[in-house]
């Protein structure tokens, strides 16, 4: 059975962060656009990191990348799938 090293995924597409002083890896995500018939509802960020890797992250929370930019967490991080993925809109500062 094929078993999924997260690991490996993120250090070839996901950059660099920290969260309070906790080294890692995320992926950000373009804006993503709901749109109702032809009025734009909502465009946010979002970021996308392996659940085990900042357990506790919750909503206001900051993830700063290592070029220095700053992402707050708009709404309570959301487990993916399995489990082993966590997903949450940011808003960057």
């Amino acid at each position: 059975m094929f078993e999924e090293d997260m690991d490996v995924f993120f250090s070839d597409f996901a950059e660099e962060a920290t969260w309070e002083k906790s080294p890692g890896r995320f992926l950000l995500r373009s804006p993503q656009e709901l749109v109702f018939g032809e009025q734009l509802v909502a465009s946010s960020w979002s970021g996308l990191w392996p659940t085990s890797q900042w357990q506790g992250i919750r909503q206001g929370d900051v993830l700063t990348a290592a070029d220095g930019r700053r992402w707050r967490l708009t709404e309570h991080p959301r487990r993916m799938n399995d489990g082993a993925l966590t997903w949450a809109p940011l808003k960057q500062l």
